[in-house]
Order: structure tokens, then C-alpha cells, then sequence
């Protein structure tokens, strides 16, 4: 099952365009993350 999910998130591929840049998600993520999910106002739409 790790190993499905890893090839998953492995194929995820990069976009960008002049004002916006989209990656896969990165351990080093994890405060950025916990940063806007703790937000409730931010969170009711995303989480």
C-alpha cells in the first residue's frame, strides 16, 4: 500500500505559469501546512 502511494505522489507533476508554481507536496511542507490548516477560516473550504 506505501509503495502504491509513493508511486502515486512520485507522478505528480510540476505546473507552472508566470504568477503560480504547483508541486507535489514535501516533507519539509509541514508548517506551512499546519500553518493554514489551523486557521479555521482557512480550513472550512480546504480541509
Amino acid at each position: 500500500m506505501y509503495q502504491k502511494i509513493l508511486e502515486l505522489y512520485n507522478g505528480i507533476p510540476t505546473l507552472e505559469s508566470s504568477r503560480l508554481t504547483l508541486r507535489r507536496m514535501l516533507a519539509k511542507d509541514y508548517l506551512d501546512m499546519y500553518e493554514y490548516a489551523s486557521n479555521p477560516i482557512v480550513s472550512q473550504y480546504l480541509l
